[in-house]
């Protein structure tokens, strides 16, 4: 079976007693926990970013605990000696040594493995902007003075600070940030307090410099040198609603903006640092929204894979027909909105592009397993200034992507009202998309209990004799086990039947104000529920029962079973998390297929085969009657010692490929394929590979179209 991501740093699981349930790992990337202001700088003895403490919480709770970024995943380290929890630290590579960390009136060096205080008779009590001058080697920091509104001027120069008397001291405000300006020979101080100026200044060893002073500016941007000497890179920040950082990059020669594919997008915060020896500068995202690192080398923006978060908020469905996790929209800030449609394959992040519908959050996504399609409705446009909630102006359409491009459907009478917050899912047995309830944002904020009905063309309103209350924040999920999908709301679960809606009894969560999120883990035929402060229950016999104690952070209708890889997949403020359950079964797509009469079939399956149990894989995209050859054999490389997939041109299916060794065929007419697995412990985790090959006489001269394949390991 599949493993874990490889470079997971943290995994909580909990083995339970109790019996009938199962073990529940919630894994992440980094156990790192986003927060603010930290210090951070290149530390040249390990080649890489550190980051050391920030604060998290209201009030401040500052930290001491420190990180090294790696290929876009934050590392902890752990030290015989720690620093305490500095206030407001700041930090600044020391060529040759390491970190070098100031806060709280200490002085630390970090030299990659350990930390060591270092004892100055002198030592700015408040920095407020470090950076390293390597043209007189020495660590230049801005500090507070007295009164607070002033500023002091330090350098270091391996042994003590010493106090400067420049001319000119900078303002003391609220942010500042400082980086090595290759281009002026001079380090760039860029400060701001976020509506009443901002000012960039030039430490030339001797003096400061005002170099440009303007109106407004955001808060909470990186600063850091930019590659091949071309001077600072400014990146992100925000101060709501007056101004958004962007990405510019600041010379001798004035200003430039580096947006261009691949940019970082607008966000709360950022850090950042140049790193030497790829050349390059490393934008990153330790706060609690908008996650991501990006790298500049001069020419272009790129993304190490891991590093590829998606967006905060965006709601998640399962594409069964590719094996992967698609996303659309969402918002990059609280209300700046964003088109990007990304996917999450093999525990990797993709960019597929923009353009498509209008940017927007709040909105309803499922996926037509059916026709291959993902469906959405709805959403908003959030006014930056009241934080209102206002409809889109693309005519309130139904949007579908096929996996090539974007199909719009104009609203209709028979359409829902244009809403915030819809709750959908696809009926996979009657090949519905159910859309319940919302929040009407046209006339009113109300919250709506109406119920409507896709059926890949048009919508159509239904009258259920018997309704759900109106509830905020409904979720829908398909239940394959009833064959219906379930509504939950904060007081229980409705099914719905395609006709009417019944209560199923089952009870409300623990506690309901704590927020939660269920899921029907397709794997092992249970439901699942996730809480922000009580942790992970499964829902057995009508109860809920805790399976693991570790809370997410914040659901929000992001969490999405992934049958590919067998587990849940979650986005949260601390960015991806997996949640699997021990002998979880995987179904993943393999390969293409090749076109004929009605296209290019499709064979996929929603759910992971199962000891015991009957699993059917569906194949769509067959002429309509058509007869076809269910080929299937051992997970193995080679046919009779061709490895595959081997290529059937030379037999007369131009563009089609044998995906399996077909060790055993039989023919077969309709849509499903029932696998039933016998309830044998020992077949647990074997894995096989399936295939259509479809008669069609007008596909070409050996008259079959072929599927992809699929390839199926074994759950208990």
């Amino acid at each position: 079976m599949p493993t874990k991501h490889s470079r997971s740093t943290f995994a909580t699981v909990l083995a339970l007693t109790t019996a009938g349930l199962a073990q529940v790992t919630v894994e992440r990337l980094s156990d790192f926990e986003p927060r603010f202001a930290p210090a951070v700088a290149f530390e040249p003895q390990s080649g890489h970013g550190m980051l050391f403490g920030g604060f998290t919480g209201v009030p401040r709770q500052w930290r001491n605990d420190c990180y090294r970024h790696v290929d876009g995943v934050w590392q902890r380290v752990i030290s015989a000696t720690t620093p305490p929890a500095l206030v407001d630290p700041h930090a600044a590579s020391w060529p040759g040594q390491g970190m070098l960390v100031c806060g709280s009136g200490a002085t630390w060096l970090f030299d990659g493995t350990n930390w060591q205080s270092i004892a100055t008779n002198a030592v700015p009590a408040n920095p407020l902007a470090m950076s390293h001058d390597p043209v007189r080697n020495e660590v230049v920091a801005l500090a507070v003075g007295s009164p607070t509104t002033a500023s002091t001027t330090w350098t270091f120069d391996g042994l003590d600070w010493t106090q400067r008397t420049p001319s000119l001291n900078p303002p003391a405000v609220s942010y500042s940030k400082m980086a090595w300006d290759p281009s002026t020979q001079t380090s760039a101080l860029m400060i701001t307090n976020g509506g009443n100026g901002f000012g960039q200044f030039a430490w030339d060893g001797t003096d400061w410099n005002q170099v440009s002073f303007s109106s407004i500016g955001p808060t909470n941007f990186a600063l850091a040198t930019a590659p091949n000497q071309a001077g600072v890179i400014r990146s992100g920040g925000f101060t709501q609603p007056f101004s958004i950082g962007g990405n510019d990059l600041y010379s001798g020669n004035g200003n430039v903006a580096l947006q261009g594919p691949g940019a970082p997008p607008h966000r709360l915060a950022s850090v950042g640092w140049y790193e030497p020896g790829p050349d390059r500068t490393v934008i990153a995202h330790p706060s609690r929204t908008n996650h991501g690192v990006w790298y500049w080398d001069g020419a272009s923006w790129s993304q190490p894979a891991p590093g590829r978060h998606l967006p905060i908020g965006s709601p998640a469905v399962y594409d069964s027909w590719r094996g992967r996790v698609l996303t659309f929209g969402g918002a990059w800030l609280g209300s700046y909105e964003h088109d990007e449609l990304w996917q999450r394959q093999n525990g990797i992040a993709t960019l597929l592009g923009t353009g498509g519908p209008l940017p927007r959050q709040a909105h309803g996504v499922a996926f037509d397993s059916w026709r291959g399609e993902l469906v959405t409705f709805g959403g908003a446009d959030v006014d930056p200034g009241s934080g209102s909630y206002l409809p889109l102006l693309d005519g309130y359409a139904t949007q579908a992507w096929n996996g090539a491009s974007w199909r719009s459907t104009p609203w209709t009478a028979s359409s829902p009202s244009f809403r915030a917050f819809p709750a959908m899912a696809f009926d996979a047995s009657r090949g519905r998309v159910v859309l319940f309830g919302g929040r009407s944002i046209t006339f009113s904020n109300t919250w709506l209990n109406d119920t409507h009905e896709w059926d890949g063309t048009s919508w159509a309103r239904l009258t259920p004799t018997v309704q759900p209350p109106a509830a905020q924040y409904p979720q829908l999920f398909y239940d394959p086990e009833r064959g219906q999908c379930v509504l939950h709301e904060s007081n229980g679960f409705w099914r719905f039947d395609g006709n009417d809606w019944l209560n199923l009894g089952i009870p409300a969560l623990i506690a309901p104000s704590h927020q939660a999120e269920v899921g029907f883990d397709r794997s092992r035929d249970r439901w699942l529920a996730t809480t922000v402060r009580d942790g992970i229950f499964e829902l057995q016999a009508n109860q809920w029962m805790l399976v693991n104690p570790v809370s997410v952070p914040s659901p929000s209708g992001t969490m999405t079973f992934d049958s590919s890889r067998g587990e849940f997949v979650g986005f949260d403020h601390t960015g991806p998390y997996t949640i699997r359950t021990q002998g979880a079964g995987t179904l993943r797509p393999l390969g293409n297929g090749c076109g004929g009469q009605a296209g290019e079939p499709v064979l996929h399956g929603e759910r992971p085969l199962r000891l015991g149990a009957s699993r059917p894989l569906h194949l769509d995209r067959a002429p309509a009657g058509a007869f076809w050859l269910a080929v299937f054999g051992s997970d193995v490389p080679t046919y009779q010692g061709v490895p595959l997939p081997i290529d059937l041109s030379p037999f007369g299916a131009p563009g089609c490929a044998l995906h399996t060794e077909a060790a055993g065929t039989t023919v077969r007419t309709g849509r499903d394929w029932p696998l039933a697995i016998p309830a044998n412990p020992g077949l647990q985790g074997t894995a096989m590979r399936f295939q259509a090959l479809v008669f069609d006489a007008t596909a070409n001269s050996l008259g079959l179209s072929a599927s992809n394949g699929i390839v199926a390991t074994v759950g208990q």
